[in-house]
């Protein structure tokens, strides 16, 4: 290739990556050579707005872990269950894995009403994928009610990962047995039930962490230094989003095909809600049931609010004003399928909005299954997933005039000219946005990194990302939109009394 085309390419990409910005700056990774993004990102950060130290890789967190073993229980062995036991190390394959270090840990408990679940669970504990030096260990011991593992004083630590009708129940009942807690959103299924759990826990000395794992997600981070240095000028709206498609019902359908319901003791699963016959529908997709969760806001939205809250500390909003209904999943269910929500900070000046469909697999979903939260400041425009991705306002002074100095000897180029990242490797890393969650090109497990946080904490007492207060702070706002869809009104919260109405 000529060095007059090469040329043109560089000032072509160079024009374009004003119009999609990945990871942060003026430059979009896929759209340069590598030696050509190097170059442009370093004069960039070498300019007033210097994050290198947000984006840097820090490998400390693959190590092997340090320390006496601590045992853990697992009280709930669904999808979920299964995912954090995954996290954790545990397998059905007697292999050994790269990239992560040993937790330190032994799975001494599991607990589920479903024996199918228990008995899969329970095969996983026998191996670990992270142990190295032939540790030898056990698999867990099964106990059919969780009251059972609490008062077991060979257990350190629980994980709680049932529906939510469930959570305040074992959360308190785990303070009374000094277990230290690692639970599943949402915290509590209602605001009294968080009441109790917000008393119960303050002059507790467990650690307690709240399973909102993108808290690890290195793009996180980057986005709340860029709220500190002002970089978006003035946030006054921000939007977080759910669009699916998934046909449930037809999921729970086939699935329930394979359940015995003789393998469940229902009226443990039930607790206290209400006395009903069993049902696949229920016990499948208890989501869609006002009487075991929040509904889509108090599950999906909990994950949107607290990366916004991570990156903007906004805490509780004000107001909160909900709509929806069932309007497309006609499957038995009482928690809406279209949903919106706007929840008012007028201390900040900004309005949050949440909007969720279940009718369509929009794009505002990222690749990464991540999904998308926009930041929209006065000088520039933020989408945030795994990836940033900023656009600068057109009419922004400061951007328009940063683009004039920059742009000066360049013009655009023919599209077709276009040089593409080349290896996998390299295409990896442009897609999952640089994060620091990497080593040697391989991507890290955000629920281990936040798993591993909590068991440091329990060992040296760090405090860790994912506090009661955030956990409050997230609960609270997701179920003020429960409160105001079913009361069909605007809800307040009272800062000083710490009471919603």
């Amino acid at each position: 290739m000529s060095k007059e085309k090469k040329n043109k390419i560089k000032r072509r990409d160079f024009l374009a990556g004003f119009a999609t910005v990945p990871v942060l700056g003026m430059f979009g990774y896929g759209l340069f050579s590598q030696l050509d993004y190097q170059q442009m990102k370093k004069r960039f950060f070498s300019s007033e707005h210097n994050l290198n130290e947000f984006i840097s890789e820090n490998k400390s967190y693959l190590d092997d872990v340090q320390g006496d073993i601590i045992k853990v229980g697992i009280i709930g062995t669904g999808r979920r269950g299964i995912n954090l036991l995954q996290s954790l190390g545990c397998s059905e394959e007697n292999t050994i894995v790269s990239g992560y270090g040993d937790l330190k840990i032994e799975l001494v408990g599991v607990c589920d009403v479903y024996d199918k679940a228990a008995e899969k669970a329970l095969a996983m504990t026998a191996n670990n994928k992270f142990i190295k030096n032939g540790r030898h260990i056990k698999p867990a011991v099964r106990y059919k009610h969780y009251q059972n593992m609490l008062n077991d004083k060979n257990i350190d630590a629980v994980i709680i990962s049932t529906p939510d009708h469930w959570h305040a129940e074992m959360i308190l009942d785990a303070i009374s047995a000094g277990k230290h807690i690692y639970v599943e959103r949402c915290l509590t299924r209602t605001l009294p039930e968080i009441y109790k759990v917000r008393d119960a826990i303050k002059n507790s000395s467990i650690v307690f962490q709240y399973g909102n794992q993108n808290r690890h997600l290195q793009s996180n981070k980057v986005a709340r230094q860029m709220m500190i240095q002002n970089i978006l000028g003035k946030v006054a709206s921000v939007k977080t989003h759910t669009y699916r498609n998934t046909n449930a019902g037809v999921t729970i359908e086939e699935l329930s095909k394979a359940i015995n319901p003789k393998d469940i003791d229902w009226k443990e699963w039930l607790g206290n809600s209400a006395a009903v016959p069993y049902s696949a529908k229920r016990f499948l997709g208890w989501r869609n049931y006002f009487d075991y969760g929040g509904g889509l806001h108090a599950d999906l939205f909990s994950n949107e609010f607290d990366t916004v809250n991570q990156v903007l500390s906004l805490g509780i909003p004000k107001s909160v004003n909900a709509m929806g209904g069932i309007f497309y999943d006609k499957i038995d269910r009482d928690t809406p399928d279209v949903f919106q929500a706007s929840f008012d900070y007028p201390e900040n000046q900004l309005l949050l909005t949440y909007d969720a469909d279940l009718a369509n697999s929009n794009i505002i979903e990222s690749k990464s299954k991540i999904k998308v939260k926009e930041i929209i400041g006065s000088e520039a425009w933020l989408k945030l997933d795994s990836n940033i991705v900023m656009y600068p306002d057109p009419n922004s002074d400061y951007y328009k005039n940063k683009i004039k100095e920059n742009a000066a000897d360049f013009a655009a180029d023919d599209a077709a000219s276009v040089q593409a990242v080349s290896s996998a490797s390299e295409k990896m890393l442009a897609s999952l946005g640089m994060v620091s969650t990497f080593k040697n090109k391989s991507y890290v497990d955000v629920t281990y990194l936040h798993l591993r946080e909590w068991l440091r904490g329990i060992r040296t007492g760090i405090v860790v990302s994912g506090t009661f207060n955030t956990a409050y702070q997230d609960t609270v706002t997701c179920l003020m939109a429960t409160k105001s869809y079913l009361e069909n009104k605007r809800v307040r919260y009272n800062n000083k009394e710490d009471v919603v109405s």
